[in-house]
Parts: structure tokens; C-alpha cells; sequence
């Protein structure tokens, strides 16, 4: 079921459309296997994940003199074996939120021509996932300066719904699990979803050869998607 919790804010719009980018091996997983993956978070690329910034990490500093002036529970090695061990306790689904698809999104999630786009909206995906009998938490990603800004620093989930305002084009939404309700073990879990619930379309890239679409359509035999041809390769018109 979807939780709340005070870092996880909805979009203003609970109807905005949701993507994922996939290459065609995670595409097929997510067909035959009806689940979404969610990674554990000390395998994203981004070494920031669920960090504090600077602010934060002083505020926690002096608090900590004040409880304790000589204890060994404010030494700077003491929180980093903390924080990233706590990178292998949440698993995350990443999302981008955007009205339309997104060329930069088709160029950073594809290393090759032949990739799908899921669309979805953050209300179908939180009527998936509300269906599941383990907490499952959603937010919206807020982007701030790392250098400036504060958080709270007193729960540990709170860091992974913050990324640097270098990342604001992704404007993420993020479904979140703890390993304190599923066994990330393995580095991730697949969680089985309703994806006649959760998909609206599949876009297909806008540079996929033509036969691609053939091949989109045999992989979900069966099941009634919507394949659309991307049109961002379309031609002007002068």
C-alpha cells in the first residue's frame, strides 16, 4: 500500500503523464515478468544519492556537540558509514514527469536506436501500487544546491527524495521501498504491478528502425496497449 510520509509530495497535477525510458531487454523483463524493477540505491550512478548537503551536515554536527560535546556520535567517519550503508536499505522506481516525451531522456536511458517509452500518470501508478500488501512510498524529487540548502537530517529517507539542481531536467518522481518490508539482497526486487492498469502507451524511440515496431507489437501479443511512433524524428516543414 502507499504510505504517506512528510518528504513525499504529489505533483499539483495528479493526472500529469509519468514515463519510463527502456531499452528493449528491461521492455521484454517488464512484459513477461508484469513487474517493475526497483533497484537498490547504492546502484545509481549518481554518488550523491541519499546524502545530506553541507547545511545539513553542520546542523547535525553542532546538535550533536550540544547532546553529547564528548561523544564520538558527530565524527564525520562515523555518519559516512551510516549514510552509505543506508544506500543498500531503499530501493527506488525512477519516473520522469513531463506532459510530452523527452529527447534528452530518449538519448541518456538508451545506449542503442531500439527502446520504448512507458506512459503512465502519477494516479495510475499510485492505484498500482496501492494494491500491494507491502509500504510503498511516492514523491516527487525536490532539486536543491548541496552547498546551501538545508534538510532534515533526522531520517534516513528523507536524502533520497533531494538531488542537485545539475539533475532539475529530470524532473523525477520516485516510488520508494525499504529493506525493512522486501529483501533487497540481490541489489533490487521486481515488484509484480498491473500493467494493464499502469500503461497508458508505449512509445516507441524515434530512431528505431521500422521493423521495431513489429517487434514491439509481438512482444506484448496479447495484451491491449496503445504503440505510438515517437515523432520526434519527424521532418520539417519549411
Amino acid at each position: 500500500m502507499v504510505e504517506k510520509h512528510i518528504v513525499c509530495k504529489a505533483p499539483d497535477n495528479l493526472n500529469i503523464r509519468i514515463w519510463r525510458y527502456l531499452d528493449v531487454s528491461k521492455f521484454i523483463d517488464l512484459i513477461i515478468n508484469e513487474s517493475l524493477y526497483f533497484p537498490r540505491t547504492d546502484k545509481f550512478d549518481d554518488i550523491f544519492e541519499g546524502s545530506l548537503p553541507s547545511p545539513s551536515v553542520l546542523a547535525r554536527k553542532n546538535q550533536l556537540e550540544e547532546i553529547s560535546p564528548n561523544g564520538n556520535i558527530h565524527d564525520s567517519k562515523f555518519w559516512n558509514k551510516i549514510g552509505i550503508e543506508s544506500k543498500k536499505k531503499y530501493a527506488i522506481s525512477c519516473w520522469q514527469m513531463n506532459d510530452f516525451e523527452s529527447a534528452a531522456m530518449w538519448k541518456i536511458y538508451l545506449k542503442t536506436n531500439e527502446g520504448v517509452a512507458i506512459q503512465s500518470t502519477y494516479q495510475k501508478l499510485n492505484l498500482c501500487l496501492n494494491k500491494l500488501d507491502k509500504p510503498v512510498y511516492i514523491g516527487i524529487v525536490n532539486y536543491i544546491d548541496y552547498d546551501n540548502d538545508l534538510i532534515d537530517w533526522g531520517n534516513r529517507m528523507v536524502p533520497f527524495f533531494y538531488k542537485r539542481k545539475s539533475f532539475y531536467h529530470e524532473q523525477e518522481l520516485r516510488a520508494l521501498i525499504r529493506w525493512a518490508d522486501y529483501n533487497l539482497d540481490n541489489g533490487g526486487i521486481k515488484i509484480p504491478i498491473d500493467l494493464s492498469l499502469l500503461i497508458e502507451n508505449i512509445y516507441v524511440s524515434p530512431t528505431a528502425p521500422k521493423w521495431f515496431h513489429q517487434l514491439v507489437k509481438d512482444i506484448i501479443k496479447g495484451k491491449d496497449f496503445n504503440i505510438i511512433n515517437s515523432r520526434l524524428d519527424d521532418k520539417p516543414v519549411y
